[in-house]
């Protein structure tokens, strides 16, 4: 997984995704270590950390966590088409 702008990610295995609060996130997750363009392996139920840029609708330098659903490839002949579903948390501001 690759984003082409500038948010960055981070793994993060062991983090509580399901009981995740804006409090933990803030706790557990520093945004300096979130520095990498690309999460490569990952698989169904990694927990990755992102970090928005500036010009995010959402507003920059917040600070996220999702949690890989499912990744299913969609055309046979090309492995990297694929279809990944994620749940996100990211903090109200």
């Amino acid at each position: 997984m690759e984003v082409q702008n500038k948010t960055r990610l981070l793994a993060v295995p062991g983090f509580d995704f399901d009981n995740a609060t804006a409090e933990s996130i803030s706790n557990a997750i520093s945004a300096s270590n979130i520095t990498s363009n690309k999460i490569n392996p990952f698989v169904v139920g990694d927990i990755i950390a992102f970090k928005t840029v500036d010009t995010s609708t959402a507003g920059g330098g917040r600070i996220g966590v999702m949690k890989i659903l499912s990744d299913t490839q969609v055309v046979s002949n090309n492995p990297t088409a694929r279809i990944i579903t994620v749940s996100i948390k990211l903090p109200k501001k």
